[in-house]
């Protein structure tokens, strides 16, 4: 008698940092790294997941960018063309994009209670190289809180505010992994 085949474990779920997205796609000394995670995406290594909210923040940093360089406002149509860029980028990568607006529902608890629980309870950390603190803010937990409810077992992020979130969802420093 033939065993059944035992079906692949999928790959842990990874809620993308809205700066991975930016390094990806604005020269930094991080874009190799952001590059090098989004090619294990493209491999399988990992599933992403990201959110409305992650294009709303990635949108604003983008045009604060563009307004700089410029030194004139962007316009509207500078907006429509990020949203497509990064739209298009998600898609084809297959990453997994939920509206932000849906994970809200009653059936997830209270938004911002959950948000707070997060700001109150994530741990400082402390970087022995920089001697600095970090700790989560009022977006970033909010980004937590999103993750959570979307299904992700992982927080993929350069931030090291995100230390302290593990209690959540434990977090993929891609600094160190790339």
């Amino acid at each position: 008698m033939a065993l059944a085949p035992v079906p692949p474990t999928p790959p842990p779920k990874a809620y993308i940092d809205t700066m991975v997205f930016i390094y990806h796609f604005k020269k930094h000394a991080l874009t190799s790294k952001a590059n090098n995670f989004f090619n294990d995406l493209e491999k399988g290594k990992y599933a992403g997941v990201t959110t409305t909210f992650t294009i709303a923040e990635y949108i604003g940093v983008m045009r604060k960018a563009l307004t700089e360089a410029r030194n004139r406002p962007s316009s509207s149509t500078d907006v429509s063309k990020l949203r497509k860029e990064i739209e298009k980028f998600i898609s084809n990568m297959g990453i997994i994009y939920f509206d932000s607006d849906a994970l809200v529902s009653p059936i997830y608890g209270k938004l911002f209670s959950s948000t707070e629980k997060v700001v109150e309870n994530a741990k400082p950390f402390k970087n022995p190289r920089t001697n600095r603190w970090f700790l989560v803010n009022g977006a970033d937990a909010l980004h937590v809180t999103l993750a959570v409810r979307a299904g992700a077992e992982l927080y993929a992020t350069f931030d090291d505010d995100f230390r302290g979130v593990d209690n959540w969802i434990k977090p993929l420093m891609l600094f160190e992994v790339y």
